[in-house]
């Protein structure tokens, strides 16, 4: 059942030419001001937007998410919902072309692509997130690391409309952490690396994730190769490495549940950055009083 479900994802159907097209202009005939009698630049009337879609979600395009992106750009600046049904044929396609394996894309239309996500994350925020929960549940692995990757673009985004939704976000990634397939580890890494460096960590059940870090230092597997553990090893120091006790909530997301790490043999190879960050924690509470500086293990407020 789950190889059915890989093939499906990785052959989404891909929206043709006309269909592009049809996807704006059944939204609305032209932008609001429009409609009331504002005048608008040539380029962003919904017309001429249709005509630089093209194929802007096939593959017979030269660059399809740039006239993609240019179309999504013009629905939510004038604030044009895009029709029933399309908003996942439009998430099928993008990210059908970001994890096929059949296609090669270069830098540039990488960006592209994602910052399509982006733009859609702007406008429907919940029903994007939904989607990619969805694509997580599927077991292949170029299907769960680019919906992880997607995940870490947006929370690395720090969007106004995403920005409240990291509690929803961490769920739907730790679903995917007992993953032993060392790429979707390595991507549910770098996930963790640009949560914890983004401008809060409050209320998205942070610790589970340093908690994960310090597990994947210390598990080894099998499966993988001396090389494989070798790199997971050095990226979960990285990001131990890179804590920065001055984002706001992160005091409280690692003050005391740290010290439980700090003797452990398993994890003698993370004291150093462990030690780092556990001197600054006790510096910040001594600033903050006695009161502040007593250890509560009852986990309340985390």
């Amino acid at each position: 059942m789950a190889a059915e479900g890989s093939r499906g994802a990785l052959q989404a159907p891909v929206l043709q030419d006309s269909e592009a097209s049809r996807t704006v202009a059944a939204a609305d005939p032209q932008p609001p001001n429009a409609r009331d009698g504002g005048e608008i630049p040539e380029s962003l009337r919904l017309p001429a937007a249709e005509e630089r879609v093209g194929s802007s979600l096939g593959v017979r395009s030269i660059d399809p998410a740039e006239s993609l992106s240019q179309v999504l750009e013009v629905s939510g600046e004038y604030k044009i919902p895009l029709p029933q049904g399309k908003f996942q044929a439009i998430c099928s396609a993008l990210h059908n072309q970001i994890c096929s394996p059949a296609k090669q894309l270069s830098i540039e239309n990488h960006k592209e692509l994602f910052h399509c996500v982006l733009l859609l994350a702007r406008s429907s925020p919940d029903d994007l997130l939904a989607f990619l929960h969805e694509q997580l549940e599927i077991e292949h692995e170029a299907v769960r690391v680019a919906s992880l990757d997607l995940l870490r673009a947006i929370v690395g985004a720090d969007l106004p409309e995403t920005r409240v939704k990291k509690l929803l976000i961490v769920k739907a990634v730790k679903s995917n952490l007992s993953d032993q397939n060392a790429t979707v580890r390595k991507a549910a890494l770098h996930f963790i690396r640009t949560l914890l460096s983004s401008g809060s960590v409050e209320n998205c059940a942070a610790w589970d994730l340093v908690a994960y870090v310090f597990s994947e230092f210390s598990v080894s597997t099998s499966k993988l190769s001396v090389e494989e553990e070798s790199t997971i090893q050095t990226l979960c120091i990285d990001i131990l490495q890179c804590l920065d006790t001055s984002v706001n909530g992160m005091t409280q997301v690692l003050w005391p549940r740290l010290l439980e790490y700090v003797v452990p043999a398993q994890y003698t190879g993370t004291l150093k950055p462990l030690c780092r960050c556990l001197r600054e924690l006790a510096e910040k509470k001594q600033q903050e009083g006695e009161a502040a500086a007593c250890l509560d293990y009852s986990g309340q407020g985390l």
